[in-house]
Formats: C-alpha cells, structure tokens, sequence
C-alpha cells in the first residue's frame, strides 16, 4: 500500500482528521473541548471493547469493572456504546458523535461485543463476553507479548 492509499484509508475511515485550514493550536482546542469523536487518539495506546449491552449495561459494567486490573494490564478501554451517555472505563471527555461514529464505522449490530487491537484492526467479534478469551486472545498478540516480556520482574 502506498502512502497515498494509506492516507486515503485513514481519512475515509475516520482515523485522521481532515481539517486543513484550521492551525494546529485551534485544532487541539477544539477537539479538546468536544471530546474524543472517534478511535483515533487511542491508536498504538490502547486496546478497545466495544459492547452493545441492550437492557443489561448496568450488569455489564458490573462486570467490567470486577476485570479492572487485568483490563487494566491489557491497556484495555471499553465502551458501552447503545446507552446515552455511552459507559466507558475512558476518564476524558467523549464527544456527541462518538456512539454514532462507532456503530456507524464498525457495524456490530449482530455482534455484541468487539475486541479492537491497538492497530485499530478488529481481532474479534462475538455474541458474549468472555474473559478468559479475549485475554487469551490479547496475550497472544505480538504486541502483547512483547509488554509482557518488558513488564516482567
């Protein structure tokens, strides 16, 4: 792929901005003030669940939250996306769009939960929540593995 087909990927996907006319200073003001909007910031940084919980969020927060440490570890953040205001272990601020941009770019409508690598590539789709899959899953990525090596004591 040349850099000209990456960069067209990227923007049709919604990963890059395409606001050339503001000034960089302006652009960091303004996405700092209407929150996170898409994916984007979390590329390379952060692994992502995405959840559709229906009428069982607050049961699936719950459980969320009981897997803190090892979602943690995993620089794991997930979000409740068919609620308002989405529920999300992410402490910034989320921006308007942020729910429609995902169901619109990721289409899980059948799917319930979806496991986003750090590359931004889906790694898995599936109709439950199964921990120790998707840290089986996580911990086999290469990127994972090479935290793992460096985290050791």
């Amino acid at each position: 792929m040349n850099g000209r087909t990456l960069l067209f990927s990227l923007v049709w996907f919604g990963l890059i901005s395409t606001n050339a006319s503001a000034t960089p200073t302006e652009s960091n003001r303004d996405s700092q003030s209407k929150g996170v909007e898409n994916l984007t910031p979390f590329l390379w940084q952060n692994r992502i669940l995405l959840i559709r919980a229906g009428a069982d969020a607050k049961t699936w927060q719950s459980l969320l939250q009981e897997h803190q440490a090892q979602i943690e570890e995993r620089h794991i953040y997930w979000f409740i996306v068919d609620q308002s205001p989405v529920s999300s272990n992410f402490t910034g601020v989320l921006g308007s769009d942020f729910a429609a941009h995902l169901q619109q770019h990721y289409a899980f409508a059948e799917d319930r939960v979806l496991l986003i690598g750090k590359d931004g590539g889906i790694k898995e789709r599936s109709e439950v929540l199964d921990f120790n899959f998707i840290y089986a899953k996580i911990d086999a990525m290469p990127m994972r593995q090479q935290e793992m090596r460096i985290n050791r004591p």
